[in-house]
């Protein structure tokens, strides 16, 4: 389930990252819960919606000075 409610208070970073990419590291984020959504833009609104492909928002901790990973699938139809 993609997690609206964090989306609306959080929206930090969006990017654009093609299905030939198998990876993206995001740099100068401060120590903090972040949460990560991937989604396909069907419609090219810029913003998880209906009828879009996501996967469940998944939460990071930052830490300070640390490389953390995270692994993401889009499997769900948002509805």
């Amino acid at each position: 389930m993609v997690d609206f409610e964090n989306l609306n208070n959080k929206v930090i970073r969006t990017v654009d990252v093609q299905s030939s990419e198998n990876n993206y590291l995001a740099t100068y984020l401060h120590p903090d819960n972040y949460y990560v959504t991937a989604f396909t833009d069907k419609d090219n609104n810029f913003y998880p919606s209906k009828g879009d492909i996501s996967n469940s928002s998944k939460v990071i901790d930052v830490k300070p000075e640390r490389l953390e990973e995270i692994g993401i699938v889009i499997d769900m139809l948002i509805q």
